[in-house]
């Protein structure tokens, strides 16, 4: 059954984000021609003006759509999730023939790989957006990639991808905690879940703060204020700290919005 759900959930959004990673990649083509053009002299005889404008409109489209999957990615998950699980629609989803788990995981896995595809997806035109200007210019844009990356051991490659997957399914279970919060109260419900989202992000912000081996964050900007005045030694970011904590956040938000929808369920 889970396997039905999950493929429900894709073939629900899947349509909607196809369209988001198209617009992407079509924008961050037109600006790569553009800024290639610009690069290699094209529009040396055109008026600035002009050129400014395209050039403006172009670079407006782009970052519009980054901002608008980041934007679409979000609302997605919210809207789905409390759609579903606690809205007019949670009447349907609760008699299904599966278990809450079930429920709840293949929401959990949608939103989580389709966060992730977003992160990669502009990372990914980010880079086309590169290559094709390196190109027009005659720059080896891929090697210069591949070189600047073998500078980062795979190990520790694939130790901050982990940590980013724990962290993107930890994200998606906070918003969801959030929303099952916001649900306890029989009115505003949804103002109650942006509190619940102030409240929990002050929470978890100040713990995360004070495990400093645990927050990837607080470590890097650590290195950058202290770098070459004080040393830091007696700083060291750890990433077994970090599974350990992401993984805890994962299972508490995780058990409070199952205890939420089996025990304090109020569908409107």
């Amino acid at each position: 059954m889970f396997g039905k759900l999950l493929k429900y959930e894709f073939k629900a959004t899947g349509k909607w984000y196809g369209i988001l990673f198209s617009v992407l990649i079509f924008a961050s083509i037109l600006l790569g021609m553009m800024l290639s053009n610009l690069a290699s002299g094209a529009f040396a005889y055109q008026s600035s003006d002009a050129v400014g404008v395209v050039y403006g409109f172009f670079s407006i489209a782009f970052f519009s759509a980054c901002t608008a999957l980041v934007i679409s990615n979000l609302v997605i998950t919210v809207r789905r999730f409390y759609q579903n699980i606690f809205g007019r629609e949670g009447y349907l989803t609760w008699t299904l023939p599966a278990s809450a788990h079930q429920i709840l995981l293949s929401k959990l896995t949608m939103a989580t790989i389709w966060y992730i595809a977003s992160v990669v997806g502009i990372i990914f035109s980010v880079i086309l957006l590169f290559a094709i200007i390196a190109m027009s210019s005659g720059v080896d844009f891929f090697n210069q990639l591949f070189a600047l990356l073998s500078y980062i051991p795979p190990v520790t490659f694939f130790q901050f991808f982990f940590l980013f997957v724990l962290g993107s399914i930890s994200g998606v279970l906070f918003l969801y905690l959030a929303i099952a919060i916001g649900q306890l109260f029989q009115n505003h419900r949804v103002l109650m879940a942006f509190v619940a989202v102030f409240v929990l992000w002050i929470i978890f912000g100040t713990i995360s703060n004070t495990f400093h081996s645990a927050n990837p964050f607080s470590y890097f900007f650590y290195k950058m204020s202290t770098f070459g005045y004080y040393g830091n030694s007696d700083y060291n970011f750890s990433f077994l700290a970090a599974y350990i904590y992401e993984i805890i956040k994962i299972v508490l938000f995780y058990l409070g919005v199952y205890y939420i929808t089996q025990n304090k369920l109020n569908l409107e």
